[in-house]
């Protein structure tokens, strides 16, 4: 009996860790590869905001890579659900993020 109670568990747990792959804001519904205008004209202001460049390559001598403009969005979706964080990369969004009821911080991954 234990056996099956660690395995919802542990698929429960792994749920709530999974990035979302889309969100509805309204009757809308945003999905990876938007911009960033058009989740604002879906979803509104977001309840926090904030923007970061980013630099990923490498270094031999020299540095080689480039940057890009990270945006990072948090929607409140009301009461009784987990709030959303958005990550967008040079206006695209690549991921939506379930975070705990309450803060900012996301569901451990």
């Amino acid at each position: 009996m234990i056996k099956p109670l660690r395995c919802l568990i542990l698929l429960t747990g792994m749920a709530l860790t999974m990035p979302a792959l889309a969100m509805r804001c309204g009757g809308e519904l945003v999905s990876r590869g938007l911009h960033l205008v058009e989740v604002l004209e879906r979803c509104g202001e977001p309840m926090f905001q904030r923007g970061y460049v980013e630099y990923r390559g490498y270094e031999v001598g020299i540095y080689l890579g480039s940057s890009m403009v990270v945006d990072e969005w948090v929607y409140d979706l009301g009461p009784q659900k987990f709030r959303r964080r958005l990550r967008f990369e040079d206006g695209e969004l690549r991921r939506i993020d379930t975070l705990k009821k309450g803060s900012f911080r996301a569901v451990e991954q």
